[in-house]
């Protein structure tokens, strides 16, 4: 699988994936999805309940 590279825009607009994980918005559900090679599903919008869990993922390739 190719995970193609997201345009350099942000917005913070918070959802809870299927892995249990709060993201800052469905590009990072994505691009996760993708680098860990598996389904992740946005289950709604908003943090997570429960816990306080947000995955970062960071660009070590910048160009």
């Amino acid at each position: 699988m190719l995970c193609l590279k997201q345009p350099n825009g942000y917005s913070f607009n918070p959802v809870c994936a299927s892995d249990g994980s709060s993201y800052n918005n469905p590009c990072f559900v994505r691009e996760a999805s993708c680098l860990r090679q598996e389904q992740i599903d946005i289950r709604h919008l908003g943090h997570c309940s429960g816990r306080l869990n947000f995955v970062f993922l960071v660009n070590v390739n910048s160009e």
